[in-house]
């Protein structure tokens, strides 16, 4: 099955919507595209990121964003009108201790935002330690996924300050 050009054309445009968004300035790197990977055939992904959270600058799809938000549609999720999201910690951007777990910023994260995050609809915090929340949405129509995509975005990105500040504490923590 081949997902419709519609969808990809919703992901993109939204993407250069959170461009256009007072809180994206020149840390914020995101990307929007086919994710050509055997592993997950036809999937099509939107991605956001910051300077400091990733490896490489802008973010690819398949490169950097070692603490991501992210949003797909693939083969199953298309048939039900889904979109899937969330946020991801693949790793600790220049953090170098071996000895750090992701538990170490995922359950503060939790502990402090997650009646936040749950208040929002749709979103979930009981996912494991690389994935500190995530759900699905079901859209109506390609208008109301734009504007759950744009809308969702600018949650994650409300949640900055709270991410740099548990950077801080895992970093405080484990450089010494």
């Amino acid at each position: 099955m081949s997902l419709p050009c519609e969808i990809l054309d919703c992901f993109v445009e939204a993407e250069g919507m959170l461009r256009g968004e007072g809180w994206y300035d020149d840390d914020w790197t995101s990307c929007a595209g086919y994710w050509d990977d055997p592993r997950y055939s036809d999937t099509i992904v939107l991605k956001l990121s910051r300077r400091e959270w990733s490896s490489c600058f802008p973010i690819t799809l398949y490169e950097g964003a070692e603490i991501h938000y992210a949003a797909w549609v693939d083969e199953k999720s298309i048939r039900r009108n889904e979109v899937v999201f969330g946020m991801h910690l693949f790793a600790f951007p220049m953090i170098e201790n071996s000895r750090v777990k992701k538990g170490d910023f995922t359950d503060p994260f939790r502990e402090r935002l997650g009646k936040r995050i749950v208040e929002w609809g749709h979103h979930d915090v009981k996912r494991g330690p690389r994935v500190p929340y995530g759900g699905k949405y079901r859209f109506e129509s390609g208008d109301d996924l734009m504007d759950f995509l744009v809308g969702d975005f600018g949650r994650f990105a409300s949640l900055k300050d709270s991410v740099e500040s548990l950077l801080a504490e895992v970093r405080d923590k484990w450089d010494r």
